[in-house]
């Protein structure tokens, strides 16, 4: 990295830092969900009534996002892109168990068998979630 990018990266408020680390969290999270729902930034102006200029002015960072939208692309993705603490928690923080048996053996109807079974915690979400 030049020394000027440097220098500039080193006089960014801590509250612009935080901007701009959030921004590019909810465009990659936006990007993934795309990607994993097969759609174009073309599919989601569309469906939005928005032209693929405004909508790439987003992805880019170029125009600002705002929570509302935010919350037209949650509507066109069918899905959460940013939820509160407490929205995250129940929707991931749900614990089932999963039996592992030590020493198993495969019987002929592909069950197995095994003496003491330990039940392990395992949490399954509910939806997407992506950790940075």
């Amino acid at each position: 990295m030049s020394d000027i990018i440097k220098a500039a990266f080193a006089n960014i408020d801590p509250d612009n830092e935080q901007f701009i680390k959030k921004n590019t969290q909810i465009v990659e999270e936006i990007y993934d969900l795309m990607e994993s729902k097969g759609l174009t930034q073309k599919d989601i102006a569309k469906s939005l009534s928005k032209s693929e200029s405004e909508v790439s002015k987003w992805l880019s960072g170029i125009q600002n996002l705002t929570l509302r939208s935010i919350t037209k692309m949650e509507v066109a993705l069918g899905v959460d892109i940013i939820m509160t603490c407490s929205q995250a928690k129940s929707k991931y923080e749900k614990v089932n168990y999963v039996h592992v048996n030590r020493d198993a053996t495969p019987n002929s109807d592909k069950t197995y068998d095994a003496p003491e079974p330990l039940s392990l915690p395992y949490t399954q979400p509910t939806g997407h979630l992506k950790i940075a």
